[in-house]
């Protein structure tokens, strides 16, 4: 929204209302001219944001809960333009900032609007005024944003009346300017005027405290203020809101009140006035519901258009039938290399007889997990009749000599019909527990170390340094060294990679490595081809 003028995000409304309710906004925005509220406008509604356009907040009473949509302010729409006898204002322009510009260049027929603090598209909505006089009295017409079209009203074309105008029903119509007729005037005695009606105002008015204005249009013939005043109601308070003591048609917010406050107030003047004065008052502030965009006319359905809706909500269902009865027409197993597909098949428990969305994807994974290389399975359907298995197998790590079996990464023992080439032996005896751990932290070795070993050896006979456990094995690799172990520290020999291939490509004479619980490194030289003593400790960090 930035590209359409200036957006504020999060914003307290305590300022933007004369009330000084405290409520967040989700946005601000202050389009910049009339083309960009346009665009403001069209990407809110086809973005189904609610927004709101005000004024300078007074003779509003806001909600108490925030507001998730965009309150517009057209403070830029900020221009004056003289011509003849009439001023066009844009709606954004301040009233008292119209009466002192109008001074200037000697009209004074504007003068009422000095000390009413609202805007001027404000103002001709509520059809503002004072001292006997309303806008309206001036109007030549408005420029208005109409289903986001710019068009004029001429002020015949407009109901207006007594604090009320057509516009504070039409939400959806945007003042954007106003043309009044002006008169020349005596400046000096015009100012003069204006200075005594502020004082009296100010002498008339709660002006020390935030309020909206009058609360009640007046009675025709009588006063608001007075009939307020004469039933005792001056300093009725309920919450944070109360009733002035200085002007009786005045509601002032003496203590951070709620809007909820002043609601139940105006609620409880209006009740005590009907009931002992016979007398409904009518509320002149507006009170503001958060609201959403007009929602669009449904058109009515014609008759064709309904057995068309019934015809398409049939074929829906038809095809949902026959899609949950749909019978299972081909089963296709992937990423299997030891596993047949007859065996994965088999274990799946699946019955062709069985409609297809019947199946229960788990029990099928279940059951083909039971196998020997299996690790994970993974089941889909489609619409076509179609079961797709795909699943991961345990890979094979070692060639057992003893009984011509291989040893899984889980650890268990399969035989295969044929011999897998470039994978170690194991050339002696293991006890299964002691074998089964050794193959699940051998798998845990990086796959290109692993390539590196040709045999395994348990428990061989190993140097005086070494203590001997029962689990310590002895690697041969392929180019004829070799390295002790402990199952414990083996998923360590990972840690060593960098060091193990240094060694094996740039050191001659290398006989083992080895590591301890203590991550020390244990480097056996042949004398003879390193010309070094026998063992060297080297220390590497975690």
């Amino acid at each position: 929204m930035n590209k359409y003028g200036e957006v504020l995000e999060n914003v307290d409304l305590k300022s933007y209302n004369t009330y000084g309710i405290s409520v967040i906004a989700k946005y601000v925005v202050k389009p910049y001219d009339v083309s960009n509220l346009k665009s403001l406008i069209n990407y809110l509604k086809e973005n189904n944001i609610k927004y709101i356009v005000f004024g300078n907040g007074s003779n509003i009473i806001i909600p108490d809960h925030d507001y998730d949509g965009v309150i517009i302010k057209l403070d830029h729409l900020n221009k004056i333009d003289y011509q003849d006898n009439t001023v066009k204002v844009e709606s954004g322009v301040k009233l008292n900032h119209l009466v002192d510009d109008c001074l200037d260049h000697e009209y004074g027929n504007l003068f009422f609007l000095a000390g009413i603090p609202g805007t001027v598209g404000g103002a001709v909505v509520q059809n503002a005024g004072a001292y006997n006089h309303a806008i309206f009295d001036y109007l030549v017409s408005v420029e208005v944003l109409d289903n986001n079209e710019v068009k004029t009203i001429y002020k015949d074309s407009i109901k207006y009346g007594y604090r009320y105008t057509e516009f504070k029903e039409k939400k959806g119509i945007i003042i954007l300017s106003c043309t009044f007729t002006l008169e020349k005037c005596d400046v000096l005695e015009t100012k003069k005027i204006i200075k005594e009606n502020l004082e009296k105002r100010a002498n008339t008015q709660p002006l020390k405290y935030r309020n909206a204005g009058s609360v009640f249009k007046n009675p025709q013939g009588d006063s608001a203020g007075r009939i307020i005043d004469e039933l005792g109601l001056k300093g009725l308070a309920i919450g944070g809101a109360k009733v002035s003591d200085v002007h009786s048609n005045f509601i002032i917010n003496f203590n951070s009140c709620k809007s909820s406050d002043i609601i139940e107030l105006i609620n409880k003047i209006k009740k005590i006035v009907k009931d002992k004065k016979g007398i409904d008052l009518e509320l002149e502030q507006e009170i503001i519901n958060w609201w959403y965009m007009k929602k669009r006319k449904k058109k009515r359905i014609k008759f064709k258009g309904l057995i068309f809706i019934i015809l398409i909500i049939y074929l829906l269902i038809m095809a949902f039938y026959y899609v949950w009865n749909l019978p299972i027409k081909n089963i296709e197993v992937k990423g299997n290399k030891y596993t047949t597909e007859s065996e994965i098949i088999k274990a799946s428990t699946i019955n062709k007889k069985t409609k297809l969305f019947k199946i229960s994807s788990y029990r099928i994974k279940k059951g083909i997990k039971k196998l020997d290389y299996i690790n994970s399975v993974k089941v889909s359907k489609d619409i076509f009749g179609k079961i797709t298995i795909e699943v991961t197998e345990e890979s094979i790590l070692i060639y057992n000599m003893l009984d011509s079996n291989y040893i899984l990464s889980n650890g268990k023992e399969v035989s295969l019909d044929e011999d897998i080439i470039g994978i170690p032996s194991l050339i002696n005896y293991v006890p299964d527990d002691i074998l089964t751990r050794f193959a699940k932290n051998f798998a845990k070795i990086d796959e290109s170390v692993r390539a590196m070993v040709s045999e395994i050896e348990y428990n061989p006979d190993i140097k005086e340094e070494v203590t001997i456990d029962d689990e310590r094995f002895f690697l041969k690799m392929n180019d004829g060294n070799a390295v002790y172990i402990n199952i414990i520290n083996m998923d360590k020999l990972n840690k060593y990679k960098e060091a193990i291939a240094s060694v094996f490509d740039q050191t001659p004479g290398v006989l083992s490595l080895d590591s301890n619980s203590n991550n020390t490194l244990f480097i056996t030289y042949d004398k003879i081809k390193a010309n070094q003593e026998t063992t060297e400790v080297v220390e590497e960090g975690e």
